[in-house]
C-alpha cells in the first residue's frame, strides 16, 4: 500500500454531470468535493505512464488497463498537513447559537413509534430519526477532523457539541500553521471565458461560458491510498506536477508516510459486544438498490457487510441525503463514449444497526475504511468506503 498526497496548484475543475457544451449549457458547475472515480483515474493514468514493472510494456495495452483497475484507491480524502479529515456526518442537525456566535449540534437517532404514530418510511420496520428541539437548522464544515469523528463515532452525543461559524474561520490564509477541527465547503474560484475561431483567431459573437473550480487554500490538500502496488515501484520520492481534473489543472503529487487512517483503540472498546452500530460513508456510496446496500436483504433488512462473515445486521434506521448523479466519459478501448448515469449516496450518510449476532468490535480494524459498496470495481475505484461506531439504543 501506498499512501499519497495531492496538493492542488491550480483551482481542481471537477464539474458535475449536467450537460455543458454549445447546446447543452454555457455554464459549467463544479462539485462540492472529488468523486472517488476522478481520484481513481487520475492515479491510474499516472502509474500507467510512470510505473515501469507493471505487466505490459506499452502504457495502455488491454492487459495493463485491466491491471490498473485491479488497483485498489482510497478516498479522496481532505488533510492539513498530517491531520486527517472526514466528511460531516449526516446524523446531527446544527442550529446557530447567537450567544456564543458559534453552532451548536443536536444527534439524531431513531425513535420508537408510540400508539397510533406511523410514517411512510419505505419498510415497515424501519424507524424515523427525531429532533429533540425546535430549532432553525444552519449550514455547517463539509468536514470534521479525525479527531472530531472518533468522539462522535463513540455516540458521544452528549458532550457540548460546538463548531465554530464560518465567518470565523474565513480569514485563515494558511491552514497549516493552524489545522482547525473543522473544514467548511472550499470556495469556488469562477472564469469566464470566451469562444475563439480557430481559423480567423477572433472572439466569436456572444459566446461566453463559465467554468468553476474548487480553490484549495495553502495547506490543505487530498490524501489518498493506492493498494496493489509496491512502494518500490514508485518512480519519484519527492512531488511531481500532474493533470488532474478538467482544463488539465496541475497538482502537486507526492508519496507520504502513514497517516492516522486507523481507529483509537477507545472506539474498539466501545464497540465490544455493543448491540448497536452506525456505519457512515466516508465516500459517495454505489448500492444496488439506491440508497440501499445489496448485501442488505430488501424484505427482513438483514445482512452481513462485506469481509465481515460472522457478523449480521438489521438495519433499523437511516440519515442519508438527496441522490446525487454521477457521470463521466469512457476512453477505454471498447468502451469508449458517455457513461450512464448512476445515482450516488451522499458521502456523510448514516445507517443504523441492530447486531443481531457477532461482535462488533472484534472487525472494526479491518473494517475501517473499506468499501461496502455491492460491486467489485466500485469497490475497487474508493466508493462506499466506511466508518463504524457505536449506536447506544
Amino acid at each position: 500500500m501506498i499512501h499519497v498526497q495531492i496538493w492542488p496548484r491550480d483551482p481542481l475543475v471537477v464539474r458535475d454531470a449536467r450537460p455543458f457544451g454549445p447546446e447543452g449549457g454555457n455554464r459549467m458547475v463544479c462539485l462540492d468535493w472529488p468523486y472517488p472515480s476522478v481520484l481513481a483515474g487520475f492515479l491510474r493514468t499516472w502509474v500507467g505512464k510512470h510505473v515501469v514493472d507493471s505487466p505490459g510494456i506499452e502504457p495502455f495495452t488491454p492487459t495493463r488497463v485491466q491491471w490498473l483497475k485491479s488497483l485498489t484507491i482510497g478516498g479522496p480524502y481532505p488533510c492539513v498537513g498530517e491531520k486527517l479529515y472526514f466528511p460531516a456526518p449526516l446524523d446531527v442537525v446544527l442550529f446557530r447559537d447567537d450567544d456564543s456566535h458559534s453552532l451548536r449540534g443536536i444527534a439524531l437517532r431513531p425513535h420508537e413509534m408510540g400508539e397510533g404514530e406511523g410514517c411512510d418510511l419505505p419498510h415497515p420496520a424501519l424507524l424515523p430519526v427525531v429532533v429533540t428541539e425546535d430549532l432553525k437548522p444552519a449550514k455547517g464544515p463539509a468536514f470534521w477532523s479525525r479527531e472530531r469523528m472518533m468522539a462522535w463515532l463513540m455516540d458521544d452525543h452528549r458532550s457540548n457539541l460546538a463548531i465554530p461559524a464560518e465567518e470565523g474561520t474565513s480569514n485563515i490564509t494558511d491552514f497549516q500553521l493552524s489545522p482547525p477541527e473543522y473544514l467548511y465547503p472550499l470556495k469556488r474560484d469562477v472564469r469566464v471565458h470566451v469562444h475563439i475561431d480557430p481559423l480567423t483567431g477572433r472572439a466569436g459573437d456572444e459566446q461566453l461560458f463559465s467554468t468553476s473550480g474548487l480553490a484549495f487554500p495553502h495547506g490543505v490538500g487530498i490524501v489518498t491510498w493506492v493498494e496493489g502496488l509496491e512502494e518500490s515501484s514508485w518512480p519519484s520520492e519527492g512531488a511531481v506536477l500532474a493533470p488532474l481534473g478538467g482544463e488539465r489543472r496541475l497538482s502537486f503529487l507526492q508519496t507520504t508516510s502513514p497517516l492516522p487512517w486507523f481507529p483509537d483503540d477507545e472506539l474498539s472498546i466501545a464497540l465490544d459486544g455493543a448491540d448497536g452500530v452506525r456505519m457512515v460513508l466516508a465516500t459517495p456510496g454505489l448500492f444496488r438498490y439506491g440508497w440501499l446496500p445489496g448485501w442488505i436483504d430488501p424484505d427482513t433488512l438483514q445482512g452481513t457487510p462485506p469481509g465481515m462473515n460472522g457478523l449480521r445486521l438489521q438495519l433499523r434506521s437511516a440519515c442519508v441525503g438527496r441522490w446525487k448523479p454521477l457521470s463521466g466519459w469512457s476512453i477505454e478501448k471498447g468502451h469508449y463514449g458517455p457513461k450512464p448515469i448512476r445515482r450516488i449516496v451522499p458521502a456523510g450518510s448514516v445507517y443504523f444497526f441492530e447486531v443481531l449476532a457477532g461482535n462488533p468490535g472484534a472487525y472494526i480494524k479491518d473494517a475501517w475504511l473499506r468499501s461496502v459498496a455491492d460491486e467489485e470495481q466500485d469497490r475497487r475505484d474508493g466508493f462506499a468506503n466506511a466508518l463504524w461506531g457505536r449506536w447506544q439504543r
